[in-house]
């Protein structure tokens, strides 16, 4: 099964502690879950072999019926992490920072 070109349904619930969140992707067989479950769904998409999942694909995040956030790439959704309040870069790019 491959994802080249389409865009990637996936569903959001709160997991039963209600402190987390978990994201699946029913197409993919994947779930991840923790205080970003979106971004790390897609590290998990990434490390698929070649031609499972296009990294370049769009990822639609739904709870419930409704769209809750579409990810323009999947690769780059990737990279991001999260710092309590914003987005930042992952921890890859962190690290070639601190290396200049």
């Amino acid at each position: 099964m491959t994802t080249s070109g389409k865009t990637l349904i996936t569903h959001l619930r709160e997991n039963p502690d209600r402190r987390t969140h978990a994201c699946w992707c029913p197409e993919l067989g994947l779930s991840a879950s923790g205080d970003a479950p979106v971004l790390e769904l897609c590290r998990k998409i990434m490390r698929l072999p070649a031609g499972i999942a296009s990294p370049d694909a769009m990822m639609e995040v739904y709870r419930g019926q409704t769209l809750a956030l579409r990810v323009k790439s999947i690769s780059g959704a990737a990279t991001l992490d999260i710092d309590k309040t914003r987005f930042r870069r992952g921890r890859a790019d962190r690290r070639d920072e601190a290396a200049e």
